[in-house]
């Protein structure tokens, strides 16, 4: 994660260009592909999660690694990818009633979008536990995450798996 913030943001200054950011963010995706199984455990404790990009967000490697720290850590996870649309994320989160709906952002572009999702998640009953996290999510922008609903901003899978330990212990 911290190596594709230096990506992202060497990309935004105009240090990289896109089919280098493509480059470090496929080869990114290839140890992802490698790691993943040595870490993920079998689903225990009953706790479910649906990990998705906001609505207009087309970055899902931020997505794939929580999804892939919360499988370590014994949860269920639905992972949904990119941009899913808030209407049809908030009816899966329905049907499902998961414990979390985890939302990654990477790009500004996207706010309108997920006030609109998280309005739509924040309206669930039971409603679940609402996490945001990515580049997009600075200090500054986590007020504003708290203020549309988010219950969690989490800087790296690793902070949001503690925070999430606390909140949503297993079930036994």
């Amino acid at each position: 994660a911290p190596a594709l913030h230096q990506v992202g943001h060497r990309w935004a200054v105009g240090e990289m260009n896109v089919a280098e950011e493509h480059y470090a963010t496929e080869v990114t995706r290839q140890l992802l592909d490698e790691l993943a199984p040595r870490i993920r455990v079998p689903p225990s404790g009953g706790r479910l999660a649906i990990v998705s990009g906001t609505p207009g967000e087309l970055h899902v490697l931020g997505a794939r690694m929580v999804a892939d720290f919360l499988e370590a850590d014994g949860w269920e996870v639905l992972q949904l990818g990119a941009s899913t649309p808030a209407a049809d994320l908030a009816q899966l989160a329905a049907d499902e009633s998961p414990d979390l709906v985890a939302l990654s952002t990477a790009t500004a572009r996207s706010l309108p979008a997920i006030e609109d999702v998280l309005r739509q998640l924040s309206a669930l009953r039971p409603r679940p536990l609402l996490a945001v996290g990515g580049q997009f999510w600075t200090a500054e922008s986590s007020r504003t995450a708290r203020e549309l609903g988010a219950d969690l901003v989490a800087a790296d899978p690793r902070m949001l798996v503690a925070a999430l330990r606390e909140r949503v212990p297993p079930r036994e």
